[in-house]
């Protein structure tokens, strides 16, 4: 990558920003064109996302606007006063060993809490509100449990006011829903996300346009990334051959 010429270097970025994009929005065409509605863990679901932004975060920024900047500094460090250049040089290239290190370990970190963060929710895809509304009732229901319905929110045995909830959230646009749980265990989750698995394969679906886009966006974008790369690839043939 630090020996290919400037054009091909910004080409490459650019492909390593798009490819992960690519790959994600078929995955989505996918999940949205399901015959039924399609639950995700929340930390699943924004690992999908972590991977789309991944060609920026891993590629992108550290061999791109990092790599310009530390090239940059060195560049001043060592035409710096006469004797000092080598010192100085030295003491630039840690100096950008460190920040790469520190940023790496950001990205790191910050992806860990934000997955933890998520553990709480749900997302729910390929689904219409009214379906997942009823379909929901019903769960609650078959597993015979009391609640109350305020708002977006199914209050999870209200008389015991012990805070357990489940919000609603939906982006109907996008034919997803978010479920957010507030304060229930592990196993009574899954108990309730398993039945409710089973309830919407058996309700009905409408076609998804969504998926569609999706599917047409990821393939169009796969196209680019084929052609970048077959295009890289007649250059660096050229030059051996040149």
């Amino acid at each position: 990558m630090r020996d290919a010429p400037l054009p091909l270097f910004m080409l490459l970025l650019f492909l390593a920003f798009i490819f992960p994009i690519g790959i994600y929005c078929l995955i989505l065409g996918a999940l949205n064109r399901w015959d039924r509605p399609v639950l995700v863990s929340g930390p699943w679901d924004f690992a999908g996302v972590l991977f789309a932004a991944s060609g920026v975060l891993l590629v992108v920024v550290p061999f791109g606007i990092l790599r310009s900047l530390h090239e940059r500094w060195s560049y001043n460090w060592v035409l710096g006063p006469p004797g000092q250049g080598e010192g100085m040089a030295s003491a630039t290239y840690y100096f950008w060993l460190a920040l790469w290190f520190l940023y790496y370990a950001g990205v790191i970190l910050g992806a860990a809490w934000m997955l933890k963060r998520r553990r709480g929710i749900t997302a729910v895809y390929n689904v219409d509100y009214p379906v997942l509304e009823v379909g929901l009732s019903r769960v609650l229901e078959r597993l015979g449990l009391q609640w109350r319905r305020t708002g977006n929110y199914f209050l999870l045995n209200p008389a015991a006011s012990n805070g357990l909830a489940l919000e609603l959230e939906s982006f109907p646009p996008l034919r997803h829903a978010t479920l957010r749980w507030h304060g229930v265990d592990d196993a009574f989750r899954q108990a309730i996300e398993k039945e409710l698995e089973t309830v919407l394969a058996g309700m009905p679906t409408t076609e998804n346009s969504v998926g569609g886009w999706f599917l047409s966006l990821g393939a169009s974008v796969m196209l680019v990334t084929l052609a970048g790369v077959a295009f890289m690839v007649f250059v660096n043939w050229r030059r051996i051959r040149g």
